[in-house]
């Protein structure tokens, strides 16, 4: 709920900043969606090709969030490549485990240099695991990738 009524809000407060967000992301929402679950799709038969138990969640993230970044990090929207947001939620608590399943996504899409996160619910912590550093030295969250093949 929350992030329905951040958009609402940033459509009625800022809304010369929220059309222009809504006609660059051009997909529509069941677009993302649709787009999304295919992803999910995709990472979850590798996870079982590798024999990998847990579960794939995924979500188009909102305009708000966005704007949000584009703004703290003071960002042109084509240097924004997160536009969804996948986490593999693993049934194990080896970390060796978890270094599998980010290689499996790896292999599938090249990371914008960052920082990856996988999560184990064993332990119920986050094991960070670099990737490739940022240029700048510094490290985020998550791996950003720029597209799935065959899509925009």
């Amino acid at each position: 709920m929350k992030v329905e009524l951040e958009d609402l809000s940033f459509q009625y407060v800022k809304p010369d900043a929220y059309h222009e967000l809504a006609r660059r992301v051009v997909q529509s929402k069941e677009k993302r969606d649709q787009y999304t679950e295919e992803v999910k799709g995709i990472i979850h038969a590798e996870m079982e090709r590798f024999e990998l138990k847990g579960e794939v969640d995924g979500r188009a993230k909102h305009y708000y969030s966005i704007y949000k970044k584009m703004e703290e990090q003071h960002l042109n929207f084509d240097e924004v490549y997160d536009l969804m947001a996948f986490r593999v939620i693993l049934d194990s608590d080896q970390e060796k485990t978890c270094y599998e399943a980010l290689s499996v996504v790896h292999a599938l899409w090249k990371p914008v240099p960052d920082v990856s996160r996988i999560i184990s619910p064993c332990q119920k912590q986050t094991i960070t695991v670099p990737s490739i550093p940022r240029s700048s030295g510094l490290m985020g969250n998550g791996s950003k990738f720029r597209s799935v093949p065959g899509y925009a």
